[in-house]
């Protein structure tokens, strides 16, 4: 599986062009303040990867149109991290909001989120892989986003190398308890030239449990699809399971790692294609596990589309509970197929198949959200919905998903981010469109656009603290506020 199957030659010549100092340069005047305290600690706000923030109270359909640019902070490359946010952090002899994002040169910032300065940066690994154009410059650093530890004042995260590190979320440095050189999590089996951390960092809090995937760039072969799991506490890796056989494959690739179920902390896994020709059971498919990783508890393989050359899941599940339902999962796969699943009963296959996109685009790469009754969907080509962000009702007696409303992104939103959603609006990036747009959750009207930046945005936007963070292949970190 590429990772990104289009790379525009405009794209790189517009990036080629964007500096590359980490000093916070350019910042503009900042008119606004957070008022209020929401963390976004890891990848679609919690480990269930549902998207939502149901603490933020400021912004919200009846003033999402004020928004407006408050600060940019410049990386030194491209960037696919979510931002993260953690308030109330004593740092530099006072109390501040620092957002947290990393780079594809392996570097690691936190911002002041008030006035855009840095307040530290640590330089982690990065691997240049020639000849795969997954990320523009063929650079891979720190891809997926970091996890937060907040009640320890930690952040794990996974660089370029391979390698975990436990950082003080004031300082950057390393925790006193973890090798500060870092832990690999591919040990014996795997090399940081073929497998490369694609998803985000999953933490566990109930069981202090640390979570890190593989995939590869560009199917350069070998590599060996896993998930890792790591004590938080002194960084001891406790169990890796490989999703791929002997002959290697089944990476998981989606944004979002792992996902945690929060009633009993079984973990599900989507993967790509195994090899050889796709015989591995495991390949192409949706795994449970229970929280240690020590084995694989279910496999499903949901039936394919015909005629279609490549049935990748590129996503992570997203877990919730609709009113009146049991617990479920919704998985978006690469052919444009969404599927719904009962979490209990994953053998059985999915409740519901839906050819939401189509199979001729493969790039339907994006994690759903869910919040309140409605599951939303960035749809990447038309099928039986238009190209556009996807909104479903989802509730007892039927459980299963009803089309609500769509809304298109407009021309050239090709791999549009994950949906966010805070406060009665979601948010989504435009991809290849380079703006973010809000729509309002319950009807989908459009209600804010925002100025277009100078490459890709890919990653999923944040909202915390009254204020939207957002970050992609421009090389620039952007705040807006009201």
């Amino acid at each position: 599986m590429n990772r990104f199957a289009v790379v525009t030659l405009a794209l790189s010549s517009s990036l080629a062009a964007c500096g590359g100092s980490s000093d916070g340069a350019g910042a503009l005047p900042t008119t606004s303040r957070p008022v209020a305290s929401s963390d976004w600690v890891t990848y679609a706000g919690d480990s269930q990867r549902t998207g939502f923030n149901p603490s933020e109270k400021t912004i919200g359909p009846q003033n999402v149109s004020r928004l407006h640019p408050l600060w940019t902070f410049t990386l030194s490359t491209v960037s696919d991290t979510q931002p993260l946010v953690v308030s109330g952090l004593p740092s530099n002899g006072k109390t501040s909001t620092l957002v947290y994002v990393g780079d594809e040169n392996g570097n690691l910032y936190a911002v002041d989120a008030s006035t855009g300065q840095q307040v530290w940066t640590r330089q982690l690994g990065a691997y240049n892989r020639t000849g795969c154009n997954d990320i523009q410059g063929g650079m891979y650093g720190i891809t997926g986003a970091p996890a937060i530890d907040r009640a320890n004042r930690r952040m794990f995260v996974v660089d370029g190398q391979a390698m975990m590190y436990a950082l003080d979320l004031a300082t950057g440095k390393s925790a006193s308890d973890w090798p500060s050189s870092g832990v690999s999590i591919l040990g014996a089996r795997g090399t940081a030239s073929q497998d490369h951390d694609w998803g985000a960092v999953t933490y566990n809090a109930a069981t202090a449990t640390v979570y890190a995937t593989t995939a590869s760039y560009c199917d350069r072969r070998p590599y060996y699809g896993r998930a890792v799991a790591v004590n938080a506490s002194n960084g001891t890796v406790e169990n890796t399971l490989f999703t791929s056989g002997a002959n290697g494959g089944a990476g998981i690739w989606g944004w979002g790692g792992v996902s945690v179920d929060p009633r009993n902390g079984t973990i599900y896994i989507a993967t790509g294609n195994a090899y050889p020709n796709d015989t591995d059971p495991n390949g192409d498919a949706i795994i449970s596990a229970p929280a240690n990783l020590s084995t694989t508890t279910t496999v499903n393989v949901p039936p394919g589309v015909t005629g279609s050359p490549d049935l990748d899941f590129g996503s992570t599940p997203s877990v919730f509970t609709p009113p009146g339902c049991p617990t479920m999962f919704a998985v978006e796969r690469k052919d444009g197929m969404l599927f719904l699943y009962n979490a209990d009963r994953i053998g059985a296959g999915p409740v519901q198949s839906i050819a939401a996109g189509n199979s001729a685009g493969h790039n339907e790469i994006g994690v759903t959200a869910y919040a309140n009754g409605l599951l939303y969907m960035s749809n990447a080509a038309v099928g039986t919905y238009p190209e556009g962000l996807l909104a479903f009702t989802i509730g007892a007696p039927s459980c299963t998903l009803q089309f609500l409303w769509s809304q298109p992104f407009g021309a050239g939103a090709f791999y549009e981010s994950s949906p966010t959603i805070a406060n009665g609006v979601v948010y989504v990036n435009g991809g290849g469109r380079t703006i973010t747009l809000a729509f309002d959750a319950g009807t989908g009207t459009p209600l804010w656009v925002s100025p277009g930046a100078n490459g890709w945005l890919i990653a999923a936007p944040t909202v915390s603290n009254g204020q939207l963070y957002s970050v992609g292949w421009d090389h620039t970190l952007h705040a807006y506020g009201i």
